[in-house]
């Protein structure tokens, strides 16, 4: 039968040991292995092995187990911390503010720097004992129990015992003075090492803190020797085979009077008890329970209110310690791959460090959490990583056609990218206007590289056709390379002459830029035969050849004939005779003249009359 706290408060009640008020005010705190050495194994509630971690967190129901050259320390909160020896084994349970340490081998120093609140409790279990802890230090093994400071009750079968600084138990000796060799080495360590602990040895004046801390080499020579006589198979005292009450039965008397006591289970009635006064009462029943449910095992832990002796009717309501069941859950990446396991207790928030994937060649991924969205546990549960994808970044390289880098960017995979057209200078050939890039732009795969290209357009340049007198008659747009023409164009005569287009100032070529043309004419002259009035002659002008014509141009050799017996011909007032050769007579009747013609050729014929 499991009996708890409430003795404790009882004999410490009935020692005048109430807490002062603030300390009801201390906040809990969760419980830490906060060092060790050696080796040093953790298993959670449910028996998994967990690695050990500087100031890990410990959840009711965890083991802790030091082996052959181990120590740990545990900080069950702000106030309250127990050393392990090596070799041993200790299981620790918290309900509220209610926190039991249990001795499965071995031994530890406990050390309660602030004397508990009234809703607190604190207690070290063996296999044979129940040791009731306030504000107080000690060593508790599996064989017995000493305070070094302070006061405590001790539970062993059917008694309890009231223990206080400088004061043991053991199940054959009973209670006896603890001298400072009773004390092993670990424990003197931490007098050693605790300011703190030193001034409340000095204050309480039991022991003295240099011959404590003298006596270390001494204490560890036994401690080995213990330790080898272990190893020898030396047997640890006889446990008692009384049951361990709830409740302890702290003295007797009183008058004959009796009142009921009632025992409650929730809302179930146990069972009812008649009690003399002045006793205290006691269950002696089987041990409560409670079902367990989806969060929580219970163990029984007491009775509440504090069991008091007995001085009217009373009413105690078992109490439970709610150990965390714990789940497990899963955690797995975004293709269903398990990444790890993790088991958790009911109501606590799991946790995992973030999930890594690497990337495809197509994308990079950022982790961006757990789907779903993580929530305190209440059962076995399945989280899911999630990514943030993010497009693999290549560079596209954007040339001129020659070559030269227009520029590079960055495009993420997949997209396609796209360049402001870029523009090439005409040259005296062609103009040029983009006609796209090569090779034809496509999604981003890879770094790629690309060229512009153009359509060219043969260049046209300005032709200008001029007069001789420098007038324009037109001008022409003419692509490069092409030869320019224009129609023949007129000039203006008189009435002796006319003017005949005979071509430009330089030969039509391939255009190769601006260019302008001058016309140029030759003039044409009517020839005017003056013949005397009443003259019969016929004047008859042709060119080389015989060809009758009546125009002439000036400088051009030209023959003309005349008919009958002629006196003298003059050219523009100039007998010929005295510029030209003479005449050569084609016939009787026909003389032939030849001469050069000038400008504004008149010839005067004077014929005989």
């Amino acid at each position: 039968m499991k009996r708890v706290f409430s003795l404790i408060l009882i004999l410490i009640l009935m020692l005048g040991l109430a807490a002062p008020a603030s300390a009801a005010k201390a906040k809990a705190a969760v419980m830490r292995l906060q060092l060790a050495e050696g080796s040093v194994t953790v298993l959670d509630a449910g028996g998994k092995a967990l690695t050990y971690q500087k100031d890990m967190r410990l959840y009711s129901g965890y083991t802790v187990s030091t082996d052959n050259a181990g120590s740990a320390y545990i900080l069950l909160d702000d106030t309250k911390a127990v050393k392990l020896d090596r070799n041993t084994t200790v299981t620790i349970k918290k309900s509220g503010r209610k926190l039991q340490v249990k001795v499965k081998a071995g031994k530890l120093f406990f050390n309660v720097t602030a004397p508990l609140a009234s809703n607190e409790a604190l207690e070290v279990r063996t296999s044979s004992m129940i040791v009731g802890i306030r504000g107080s230090s000690g060593v508790v093994s599996t064989k017995q129990v000493i305070f070094l400071t302070g006061h405590g009750v001790v539970y062993y079968g059917d008694s309890s015992y009231a223990l206080s600084g400088g004061k043991g138990f053991h199940p054959q000796r009973g209670v006896f003075p603890a001298g400072i060799q009773d004390y092993p080495a670990f424990a003197l360590r931490e007098v050693r090492d605790d300011s703190h602990l030193q001034s409340q040895i000095r204050a309480e004046g039991v022991y003295s803190v240099d011959q404590l801390i003298d006596e270390i080499p001494a204490a560890a020579q036994r401690d080995e020797n213990e330790r080898q006589n272990a190893m020898r198979g030396a047997s640890e005292p006889p446990k008692s085979t009384a049951p361990i009450p709830a409740f302890g039965t702290s003295g007797s008397g009183g008058d004959s009077e009796t009142f009921a006591i009632t025992w409650m289970n929730g809302n179930t009635v146990l069972g009812v008890d008649q009690v003399a006064k002045g006793k205290f009462p006691f269950w002696s029943g089987a041990t409560p329970q409670k079902a367990s449910d989806v969060g929580y095992t219970y163990e029984f832990n007491g009775w509440e209110p504090v069991i008091v002796a007995a001085e009217s009717d009373a009413t105690y309501s078992a109490s439970f310690i709610a150990t965390p069941k714990t789940y497990t859950i899963t955690w797995q990446d975004y293709d269903g791959t398990v990444i790890d396991k993790t088991t958790v207790p009911y109501g606590e928030m799991p946790s995992h460090n973030p999930a890594v994937r690497e990337g495809d060649g197509t994308h990079t991924y950022t982790f961006s959490g757990w789907t779903p969205a993580l929530s305190p546990v209440s059962g076995d549960a399945v989280y899911t990583a999630s990514y943030t994808a993010d497009a693999v970044v290549h560079t596209i390289t954007w040339r001129d056609y020659d070559g030269t880098l227009i520029d590079t960017t960055t495009v993420p995979y997949g997209e396609i990218p796209s360049h402001a057209a870029p523009t090439r200078a005409a040259d005296k050939e062609n103009t040029y206007s983009f006609s796209g890039w090569t090779p034809s732009l496509a999604a981003v795969t890879k770094d790629t590289t690309y060229t512009a290209a153009y359509t060219a357009s043969a260049r046209e340049y300005t032709i200008t056709w001029k007069r001789d007198d420098g007038s324009v008659i037109d001008t022409t747009s003419v692509a490069y390379g092409d030869t320019p023409s224009h129609a023949a164009v007129s000039k203006a005569g008189s009435d002796t002459y006319s003017y005949e287009f005979i071509g430009w100032d330089k030969p039509l070529t391939a255009v190769t830029g601006n260019t302008t043309y001058t016309a140029e004419f030759e003039k044409v002259y009517d020839f005017k035969a003056i013949i005397p009035t009443g003259s019969e002659h016929v004047v008859s002008f042709r060119s080389e050849g015989g060809r009758q014509i009546t125009t002439a141009k000036a400088g051009e050799e030209f023959t003309f004939y005349l008919s009958g017996d002629i006196a003298y011909v003059k050219l523009n007032g100039h007998t010929l005779e005295k510029t030209v050769h003479e005449a050569k007579v084609v016939d009787a009747d026909l003389k032939e003249y030849t001469f050069i013609v000038p400008e504004d050729p008149v010839i005067e014929i004077t014929v005989n009359k």
